[in-house]
């Protein structure tokens, strides 16, 4: 109940505020459509781009409604565009965790080439060292049960939003959101005694 009273009282405002701007309810927001048209065009590069190939309405209601439209219809007339373009995204999404050194050291900065190709490298060996982990104790994992309960579950959000930036823009930020469940993923696969090698430290309880 907690909860639920704390997301009314963050969305409410929102919802308010959309009713008398746009004149429509509209619980949050009504850019799926736009967004979903600049991921799904000619010239969308599967991650953000300020327009796609035509501009849409002003009216954020009327750019919601054309959006789609739109974008369905570039992926009905373009599927193999479309199909590549969700691999891309999908690599856009978990190929790299350089956004944070970016956002600190890029984004209104000027950094020597150097300097930020080798913050993002490190950055970014340390994620791809997190998924190597995953992978090798996998196996192994998913034979232990109900690996459903703990393993799996932890796997949901991530899961979702994957499928999510595989359609939508992607971007190595949307993933930030998953830290706390990749923490646990990790923890649990550095603590079961799955990865050949790793000193043991005991079995994990559930």
């Amino acid at each position: 109940m907690a909860f639920g009273l704390a997301m009314l009282i963050v969305i409410l405002p929102w919802t308010y505020r959309n009713e008398h701007v746009v004149g429509r309810f509209i619980l949050i927001t009504a850019n799926g459509g736009s967004v979903f048209y600049r991921a799904n065009n000619p010239l969308a590069n599967a991650s953000y781009s300020p327009e796609g190939e035509i501009h849409l309405p002003d009216n954020v209601y009327e750019a919601d409604r054309v959006g789609y439209a739109e974008g369905k219809k570039w992926i009905a007339h373009h599927p193999a565009a479309f199909a590549a373009l969700v691999v891309r995204k999908q690599i856009v999404y978990l190929g790299d965790d350089g956004i944070g050194i970016y956002e600190t050291l890029k984004r209104g900065l000027r950094p020597s080439e150097g300097l930020y190709a080798g913050a993002k490298a490190l950055c970014s060996a340390y994620w791809l060292a997190l998924w190597l982990i995953l992978l090798m104790a996998s196996g192994k994992l998913f034979a232990k049960n109900p690996w459903w309960i703990w393993y799996g579950l932890c796997f949901l959000p991530v899961v979702f939003q994957w499928a999510i930036d595989s359609v939508f823009e992607s971007g190595s930020r949307h993933h930030i959101s998953d830290v706390a469940f990749f923490a646990v993923l990790v923890g649990i696969a550095l603590s079961s005694e799955t990865i050949t090698g790793l000193p043991k430290s005991g079995k994990l309880v559930i």
